[in-house]
This record gives C-alpha cells, structure tokens and sequence, in this order.
C-alpha cells in the first residue's frame, strides 16, 4: 500500500515492487517462495507517477482503471522495462495495448498479468482476441500470464528474443509459430503453458536462434528434438512430476547443460545417448536434482534466508 499523497521522485529510475511468481509447477518444491496459482502481487499505480521523467523500469503496478492510470504510463518516455497486472473489470488489454505504442521509441520489455477471475469478461476468454491485433511490434523481451488465446499475435514479431509463458494453454501450432521466430533466444514456458498433450516436440528448421529452454508445465513428461531443431541450443532445464521420455538430444550439437528436476529412473539412457552414444563434442553437464533433495535444498535456503534477513 503506498501513500494517497502524490509522491514525486524525479530521478527516480527503478520502480520494482510486489512478488515475482517463480512459475513452479511442483507444489512439494520447497524452494519456490510462491506458486503460479497463487495470485499475482503488484501495488496501486503510484499518484504523480508522471513527473518521473527519468523512470526506466516501472513494475509491477496494478492498473485498475485505464482511462487514467495508463495515460500517465505513456508519460515515460525513457521507460524501456514496464510490467503491469490487469485487475477490475475497467482494466482492458486493448487500453494497455494503445498506450503502450506511445513508447515505441523506449520501451523494450514488457510483462502482462491478466488476473481473470477479477479483470471481468472486458479481459476474458472471447474478447481478448480483439486487442491483440494490436500488439506492439517493438518488444524484445515478453513475459505473459493468462491470455490464453493462442500466439498468433506474435507471428511476425521477429524481435522478440525472449518469451516467458504462464497460463496460455498453448496448442501445438502455437509451438510451431513459436519456433519460426527468428530471433528468440530465450523461452521458459511455465505453469498451463501448453497443454495440447504430454508430448512437446520440437521441429526440424524450427527454433534456429534458441540458447536457453526452460520448461516447468507439470502437463509435460516426453519431450523430443528432431534433427535440425533448435541447433544452437545451449541450455535446458526441465522440472517434471513424471519423464516417460527424453529423445533426440543426439541432435544436440551445442548443447552445455542439461538439469532435470524430479524422480527420474531414465537418468542412464539420457545420459547414454548425449554422450557415449553420440560421442558429444561438448561433454555437457548433466544435472539431476531429484525431488526430495530438490526440498531439502530449499529447506536449507529459506532457513539461510530467514537467518540472514535484517
């Protein structure tokens, strides 16, 4: 809760506030302070926000009415991170949206959480569609939870280079579109991210520019790489409840480091085929944390936190 007095900072270039949500899919993981199911925290949009010529980063702040709040936004015209958290049914996407074309000289990053049970059918289901004709063409790094309407929107946007998912329910030609972004580098595809079955796969001449992959959608247990897909990938981390397969990692070539988070009792014939099998160029790490260390590292680490904390 900040202060109803308009508070005025003018070189004020970091505004960073509520709690960032990890995207754990796995609720026995102690590590994780909070789950993708929890709601989203933000604060209030700050009164007087617009005089703080000099802000570059503004998130997360809760827009609850458009008309106003997303006025001043577009205010900022050095402000190249920005993260907003729709709520109230006077929130509406298609708002956000055309303000936020106002900071096409600046703005680079941008995250959306969309709170569906409160933001009202404006920002629901059937009518989200109808906005996203207007998304920005300039963002480079997206991060969005609950638009669930497939990522057509994004299909020619070839900046983009890197993609964070939350409840999207993806469908397996929105993976497809993903992969022809030409530039993406980074994709982490967390909690209801897709949800078109337990098979992710990957495509050949798809994901051509991608070095990190990140996977946490409990909904997933096989994954699979095809020969000439995603051929510069360096990193993947994949958290699981269940892996009933993981193939094509032969195919592979850069690949630096492998992390698999869970019960795993195929670590020998992943580990057989990334290396001995294919004779790896870049004997990559291979690193499984299994669950129940998974939760006691976390134990640890929150008591260190608790311990250490002011």
């Amino acid at each position: 809760m900040l202060a109803k007095k308009a508070i005025v900072l003018p070189l004020l270039k970091h505004f960073l506030a509520g709690n960032k949500i990890s995207g754990s899919s796995n609720a026995n993981d102690s590590r994780r302070t909070r789950r993708p199911e929890d709601p989203f925290s933000a604060v209030e949009m700050p009164l007087g926000i617009q005089k703080m010529k000099n802000m570059e980063i503004l998130s997360h702040v809760q827009v609850s009415d458009c008309g106003g709040e997303l006025t001043v936004i577009a205010q900022l015209l050095k402000l190249r991170k920005l993260g907003v958290a729709l709520r109230s049914k006077n929130a509406k996407l298609d708002d956000l949206l055309r303000q936020i074309e106002n900071l096409s000289a600046c703005l680079r990053s941008l995250s959306i959480r969309i709170d569906q049970t409160a933001a009202g059918p404006e920002n629901q289901g059937a009518r989200i569609p109808d906005a996203l004709h207007l998304f920005p063409n300039f963002i480079e790094r997206l991060s969005t939870r609950g638009i669930a309407s497939g990522l057509i929107y994004i299909k020619d946007h070839h900046q983009l280079s890197k993609l964070t998912l939350s409840e999207t329910f993806l469908g397996e030609n929105d993976v497809r579109i993903l992969g022809r972004l030409s530039k993406l580098r980074g994709l982490l595809l967390l909690h209801n991210s897709y949800t078109a079955g337990s098979q992710l796969s990957f495509k050949a001449e798809e994901f051509q520019c991608l070095r990190s992959l990140v996977v946490d959608c409990s909904g997933i247990t096989n994954m699979s790489f095809d020969n000439g897909a995603a051929p510069n990938l360096e990193m993947i981390v994949w958290s699981f409840t269940t892996l009933e397969a993981l193939s094509g990692l032969h195919n592979l070539w850069r690949i630096k480091k492998l992390e698999l988070n869970g019960d795993c009792d195929r670590l020998d014939s992943v580990t057989e085929e990334i290396i001995w099998s294919s004779g790896h160029p870049n004997y990559p790490e291979i690193k499984h944390n299994p669950r129940k260390q998974h939760q006691e590292d976390g134990a640890t680490a929150a008591e260190a936190s608790s311990s250490s904390a002011p």
